[in-house]
């Protein structure tokens, strides 16, 4: 997957604690991530990244470590500009009206529906969750 978002890293506060291996990710003006050395990180993974966008539904897939700080950015980018795939919940729909199995929602951990055939890196959430309205088997 090729991502070309113009993300840019941008040292952040001194007083913030991470030092000179601290930064700021900015999707143009607005700040989604950090990304920082971590000193009690995994030794093979020291670079912890987060995304931190004020309004965004966060997720335990919203963070982790890497490498190296490229690393970091790129698996950043890929979770901030993933697709996510909206289901509706077991208990708002018994059955379905096509092929599918039970998952959990990412956010809520409520009981989804996921088609058989949808794409399998997809993110899946319940539509109340997706707050949009959007409603899928």
């Amino acid at each position: 997957m090729i991502i070309t978002a113009p993300f840019t890293l941008v040292r952040s506060n001194k007083n913030r604690g991470g030092g000179d291996y601290d930064f700021d990710v900015r999707d143009g003006e607005r700040v989604i991530g950090r990304i920082v050395r971590h000193p009690q990180a995994p030794r093979e993974a020291p670079w912890f990244w987060a995304i931190t966008a004020e309004g965004y539904k966060t997720s335990l897939a919203d963070r982790g470590y890497a490498a190296t700080r490229e690393n970091a950015v790129v698996q950043l980018k890929a979770q901030w500009l993933r697709d996510d795939l909206v289901c509706r919940r077991v208990a708002d729909l018994p059955t379905p009206d096509v092929p599918s199995f039970i998952v959990r929602c990412v956010h809520c951990n409520a009981q989804i529906w996921v088609a058989l055939n949808s794409p399998s890196n997809a993110t899946r959430i319940c539509s109340p969750c997706a707050g949009d309205g959007k409603q899928t088997e």
